[in-house]
């Protein structure tokens, strides 16, 4: 007697099955793809936060320094933590 596996379908052949198995490859190279982005962009925040708090000075005359770049460290800190909630978000699922 030959067990039949329910999880596979009968009567697809090859063809079939390499068509399956390069859509999945297909489907982990996007997904690669995308991942390596989100971390492209993240890092690019996170460096122009870090930037922004090395160079942030309350007492400067120049308003970059005096408010601009504390408004930037404000909304670094916002998305850090925006981060860390979705991070904990996703693990929760």
């Amino acid at each position: 007697m030959v067990y039949i596996d329910p999880r596979k379908p009968r009567r697809l052949g090859d063809k079939g099955r390499a068509a399956k198995a390069r859509a999945m490859a297909r489907q982990r190279a996007a997904e690669a793809r995308r991942q390596k982005l989100r971390l492209l962009v993240h890092g690019i925040i996170i460096t122009l936060g870090i930037w922004g708090f090395r160079h942030t000075d309350l007492n400067s005359s120049d308003p970059f320094e005096s408010v601009t770049l504390v408004l930037m460290d404000i909304l670094f800190c916002i998305y850090l933590l925006l981060m860390v909630f979705i991070e904990a978000w996703n693990r929760a699922k």
